[in-house]
Order: structure tokens, then sequence, then C-alpha cells
């Protein structure tokens, strides 16, 4: 008899491990996070400001704005995110750069070699593309939506011109800005609706930093499809011994995004 009782409560112990086991495996995380890849494409339209400047200490700082007549210009912003894993998610996004001005300079100044007196007419342009890759880690899954961890690098490549059009002087640079960066994100869900946020950054000493946030509204017309929108501020600076670029973009973007 007691071996019956002692065999009866074993098997009870068994079940109450897989239960409990079972529970431990249950995926609570919200649908829509119950993806392997997903894809997100913005119209990016940010207010462009900053300045450069190359040669030596005693350079000028060039307005892009002021003194090289910037236009803000339209842009997109293209994400893809593998998850490999329940909360775990390679990252990687890419947004072109492409700056144009034209106008006579309102000021004399020196870039590089190169002087430009005032009223001189000077074409400038500043083109290439940001890009960021990282690791995401969801610390937090819950049925709400997550919180999680990011580790990774962003960067500027970008080929600054400008242009003395009369006497058809040049001056062409190349900034490459790699920084790494940590940060934090997270979303929160409510019916269709889903609302996110992100910050990540980080400083490299007299070399830099660079800031990158955004939050975004979503509404969800399926598990696997949403539209979104939402406010993106990202500011850099860059220095390679006398050279330097400042810049800082903020502004409105809307799109799509895609889960599979």
């Amino acid at each position: 008899m007691t071996q019956i009782r002692t065999g009866t409560m074993a098997v009870l112990a068994l079940g109450l491990l897989g239960g409990a086991a079972s529970a431990q495996d249950l995926d609570v995380r919200p649908p829509a996070e119950r993806y392997r890849l997903r894809l997100h494409y913005n119209t990016y339209s940010p207010t462009f400001t900053g300045d450069t400047r190359k040669g030596s200490e005693d350079s000028d700082f060039i307005d892009f704005n002021d003194d090289l007549g910037f236009q803000d210009e339209r842009l997109f912003d293209a994400r893809g995110i593998i998850q490999f894993g329940r909360g775990r998610k390679l990252r990687v996004s890419y947004t072109p750069l492409d700056y144009h001005g034209d106008q006579d300079a309102p000021k004399t100044f020196t870039y590089g070699s190169t002087r430009y007196e005032r009223f001189t007419r000077v074409r400038s342009s500043v083109v290439g593309g940001y890009y960021s890759a990282d690791i995401e880690w969801d610390f937090v899954q819950r049925p709400w939506g997550y919180l999680g961890l990011v580790i990774g690098a962003k960067a500027i490549d970008v080929d600054a011109t400008v242009v003395d059009v009369a006497d058809n002087v040049r001056e062409v640079d190349t900034y490459r800005v790699p920084i790494p960066v940590a940060g934090i994100t997270g979303r929160a869900y409510s019916q269709k609706f889903s609302v996110e946020a992100e910050i990540s950054g980080l400083s490299v000493g007299a070399r830099g930093h660079m800031y990158d946030a955004n939050g975004t509204v979503r509404f969800h017309v399926s598990d696997r499809l949403a539209l979104q929108g939402g406010y993106r501020l990202l500011r850099l600076t860059g220095k390679d011994e006398n050279d330097e670029l400042n810049l800082k973009m903020g502004g409105w973007q809307y799109g799509i995004e895609l889960s599979l």
C-alpha cells in the first residue's frame, strides 16, 4: 500500500513539473511579435542642419543652410529585422543622404585649401548614407509588449563637395564616422494599436558622438501588416584631426511594417 501511494505521489509530482515546464514554454508575446522576418519602409522628411570644416584648426565652420544653401529633402528609411530566437533580433537599417546647395556665398570663408570670396557662386553637396546594424535582446516579454536592450554600431558615410563655380576650384572630402552604440527600446500593444519608442547612442570622446531617438505609433491592419507614423531625431558629431562634421536631422516619418 505504501508503495502504491509513493508511486501515485511521484506521478503527480511529474505531472506538476511537466505543467510548470509547459507554462514556462508558453509564448506570452502579442501575436504580432511572433515573426521571423520584419520589414519597415518609411518616408522621412527631416529638417537638416549642421556645419563642417576642413583644413586647420583656424578653418571656418561652414553652415550647411546659411552658407551653402542646403534645402530640406524627402528621404526614405528602410529597415530589416531577423528574429532568430524569442526576443533576440538582428537589425539593420539604411537611410540615404542627398543634399545639394547652389547660391552666392553670403560671406568669405576658407574650406580646406580654398578661399571662397563673398558673392562667389558656390555649388555644394553632401551625398552618402546613414547605416546601422545591431542586436536586440528583449529582457521583458509580456502580453502587452516588450522592453529590450540594443547593442551595435551606426555610421555616417558621406562625400562632401564644395565648388567655386567661376574658377572651377573644388574641395572634396569623405567622412566615414562609425560609432558603437547602446540603447533601449520597447513596444506596447492595445487592441489594434501599438506604441514604440527607442533611444540609442554613445560617445567616443574627442572623435565624436551619436544619438538616435524615435517614437512611432502603429495601426495594425492585421498581425502581419501595420501602418506607422512617428518622429525621429538624429544628432552626430565626427572629428578626424582638423576635419569636423556636425549634423542634426529631425522630422516626421510614416510608412508600413510587414511581418513574416
